[in-house]
């Protein structure tokens, strides 16, 4: 289970990838700024955890590597 501090993960997005190949893993992981929110696995959808400040950063990593995603939750403290 997992709690959160008042305000802490205000804004934060989590973003759910395609499946990903070993290549798409290893740019995603070169990302200190990120936190899976389980163990990511070659050939299965990835949840990412993005802080506010890092999620346009992040967005043009994943356009570059041609991972397709969609935003899963755009706010995680609601």
């Amino acid at each position: 289970m997992c709690y959160f501090l008042d305000g802490a993960y205000a804004r934060y997005q989590v973003y759910q990838t395609q499946a990903l190949s070993q290549v798409q893993l290893n740019a995603i992981h070169k990302l200190p700024m990120i936190e899976f929110l389980k163990d990511p696995v070659v050939g299965r959808v990835s949840n990412i955890m993005v802080a506010p400040e890092h999620q346009s950063a992040f967005k043009k990593l994943l356009e570059h590597n041609r991972i397709d995603y969609i935003v899963a939750n755009e706010n995680v403290e609601e």
